[in-house]
């Protein structure tokens, strides 16, 4: 912990003085934001109880246009999290009631380099694949995991892909010369982080690859359509057959986003993935989001949204040998509103009801309560 605690400092530090680090008009700049979170298990899930989540992120970047790298940029991003889990624990779900929930980190998070051309923009190093993949503007609201990446694809692979808190090694290419239509594809390594030490990077495709593709539309008057699909290059074993391998653990997904009105937006996401391989066969979530919901609260949010996460056969089969009864899912609903109080303050007050968490009819119903807090600064 006495990492995290020395980050944590140097948040209030940053928070009490802002202290310009670069020339303002060199485009180079970074941010540190604290994110506290408290939840509360109401009824149901594993046992109620609450837990403190929080994790700090520290980048820093920018455009290389005055070094006379032009078209070039960079970003680094630090991470700390701390221990509490609170699904693992308390929940019993399998989609994650909150995006930060994770055991103890202390770790550079993402390191790359990207460069625009007048046809093409490629990125390399460190990557978060959910910050080019299967990410929707809209659904970032919300405070549920699934409502970042689709749980259908943050399942796979052995250490999950590369996406919080773990990332891997990567090489992405967007065409940016095709009108409305936007084209990214990218190889990562299929193993982020050394899981025998997993505060050190591994840079190896020994493992195999994860390879990923994004097509999306958008039309002029704000409506995207987007579908995406990923492979691993690597044999992965079935959930029923441990001491047997094979590959085929590949995916889809598509992505509906859209204004409703001039204040209103909502999307919905489907995405389907190899059940014999993975717990869930397929998901389903969408919601809504209202912009300015009272008078002169013009940076003020209000959503709700939902998350059907369903399982496959094979899972519920190792649910059976194990004991329990097996639903056809796990169902999501999440009701939240974010508003600012000045520039570096937000607050976040969130209601989620789990029903059948884990896939499964042992548990009860789980009614989760929990407010998030930020603190940030640039400089």
């Amino acid at each position: 912990m006495g990492k995290f605690y020395f980050a944590a400092i140097l948040v209030l530090i940053f928070s009490v003085q802002s202290k310009a680090f670069s020339d303002e008009n060199s485009g180079l700049g970074g941010e540190i934001i604290y994110t506290g979170e408290l939840w509360q298990v109401v009824d149901g899930g594993i046992d109620t109880g609450s837990r403190y989540l929080h994790n700090i992120d520290l980048t820093f970047g920018g455009s290389l246009d005055e070094y006379d790298i032009e078209g070039g940029s960079f970003f680094l991003y630090g991470l700390a999290t701390n221990k509490s889990e609170l699904s693992s624990e308390l929940v019993g779900d399998l989609q994650v009631i909150s995006n930060i929930d994770n055991g103890e980190v202390f770790r550079l998070y993402e390191a790359w380099y990207q460069h625009e051309f007048s046809n093409m923009r490629i990125k390399v190093g460190l990557i978060d694949l959910n910050s080019e993949f299967d990410a929707i503007e809209t659904a970032g609201l919300f405070m549920n995991s699934s409502h970042g990446i689709g749980p259908d694809f943050s399942q796979t692979g052995e250490n999950g892909p590369s996406i919080f808190p773990s990332t891997s090694p990567a090489f992405l290419i967007e065409f940016t010369k095709l009108g409305k239509w936007r084209v990214t594809a990218g190889i990562f390594d299929a193993l982020p982080n050394d899981m025998d030490n997993p505060n050190r990077h591994k840079f190896s495709l020994n493992e195999g690859a994860l390879l990923v593709g994004e097509v999306n539309y958008t039309m002029d008057n704000g409506l995207r359509l987007g579908l995406g699909g990923y492979n691993y290059t690597s044999k992965f074993s079935p959930l029923l057959e441990p001491t047997f391998s094979r590959g085929g653990n590949t995916g889809v997904y598509g992505i509906i986003e859209a204004p409703l009105t001039k204040k209103i937006n909502g999307w919905m996401r489907y995405g389907r993935a190899n059940s014999s391989l993975n717990p869930l066969k397929e998901y389903l979530g969408g919601g809504i989001v209202l912009s300015e919901p009272f008078a002169g609260r013009g940076d003020d949010s209000l959503g709700i949204a939902f998350g059907w996460a369903s399982a496959g056969d094979e899972f519920k089969q190792v649910l059976i040998n194990g004991g329990e009864r097996p639903a056809q899912g796990e169902l999501n609903i999440e009701l939240t509103y974010h508003f600012t109080v000045n520039d570096t303050i937000s607050v976040q007050p969130d209601i989620q009801y789990v029903i059948n968490p884990g896939s499964s009819h042992t548990l009860r119903n789980a009614l989760v309560m929990g407010i998030r807090f930020q603190v940030g600064q640039r400089f």
